[in-house]
């Protein structure tokens, strides 16, 4: 991701208020590839060893005062080790809580092409806002043909092949107040979560919110029910596959076996529901997600027991 474009969705659609104030000329020549960031204290003082250069820096109020001592006082070494710091290949610099920065470093990083941005949130608000917004950015992703809801609490993809009824099933599940992500293209991505990661879908159109049913048309659900049954982003907790029934297929009766479906290397626990004239799929989708938290729970409790509490 090009600098320019990451302070572009920072400003837009996370109203972080960056403003550049060095370094322009590298906005469209810079390139950010890990969601990272990184505080560089010892580079400053001209330790590199182990430097992650590669990274977003975060020059919080600690290092903008000893750049500004640095220059006032015109100490030769400690603005040339300062200036070394630049000579690496930074991404960018962001500045918490901006109160300006001396006119030669500032000079030397635009002669650098490092764009250095500012930043008036203190440095732990804009190190968690940048990372978040890299983190989402920069995650794999993928398309997946489908319909994505919450329904009792649970990330539901439901996928099947073109024309089996997804939109319809997806209309009916919004008849039942279930909150709606996605229909027809649904957008992947891998992100990152201290437990590990997850697969979070997002609607492919950002804020669309349409279902299309043919024979009608494109329907819009904040015009049909109201905003509140619309969600931006849901992680999928399950897939169920809508397949056609055939009398030949091998169906799993008492619900013991535990397929998965592979998204973005994660695997996700997936049921598949045979469709059928009379069978009322809305109503069955209900029933597996309220039986799979019944089976978490249980499996939950189970290793609460297991480790004596």
């Amino acid at each position: 991701m090009s600098i320019s474009l990451f302070v572009e969705r920072a400003n837009k659609k996370y109203n972080l208020d960056l403003e550049t104030i060095s370094g322009e000329g590298g906005l469209n020549k810079r390139v950010i590839t890990t969601v990272v960031t990184n505080r560089p204290g010892l580079a400053l003082v001209g330790f590199f060893e182990n430097f992650a250069y590669d990274r977003v820096q975060i020059i919080g109020k600690g290092e903008q005062a000893y750049i500004r001592s640095a220059y006032e006082s015109r100490d030769r070494d400690k603005i040339s080790k300062i200036e070394s710091f630049l000579d690496f290949e930074i991404p960018c610099c962001i500045v918490s809580d901006y109160k300006g920065l001396p006119d030669g470093f500032l000079r030397y990083a635009d002669e650098r092409n490092i764009p250095i941005l500012a930043s008036f949130l203190d440095t732990y608000q804009l190190t968690f806002s940048v990372e978040l917004i890299l983190n989402y950015e920069l995650a794999p992703s993928t398309v997946v043909n489908g319909v994505m809801f919450d329904i009792y609490d649970y990330g539901v993809l439901i996928i099947g092949k073109s024309g089996i009824g997804k939109s319809e099933i997806a209309l009916e599940l919004l008849s039942r107040k279930h909150r709606f992500v996605a229909d027809d293209l649904v957008l992947i991505r891998k992100i990152r979560y201290p437990e590990g990661y997850k697969a979070v879908a997002f609607p492919y159109i950002q804020d669309a919110g349409l279902v299309e049913i043919r024979g009608i048309g494109v329907l819009n659900v904040e015009e049909l029910l109201g905003l509140g049954f619309i969600i931006p982003k849901k992680e999928v907790d399950i897939v169920i596959e809508l397949v056609d029934w055939d009398d030949s297929m091998v169906i799993d009766r008492l619900g013991t076996y535990v397929d998965t479906y592979e998204v973005l290397g994660i695997k996700l626990n997936k049921k598949v529901i045979p469709v059928a004239p009379g069978r009322n799929i809305p109503f069955l989708i209900e029933i597996a997600i309220i039986s799979e938290r019944i089976k978490r729970k249980r499996e939950s409790d189970q290793n609460y027991e297991k480790k004596g509490f």
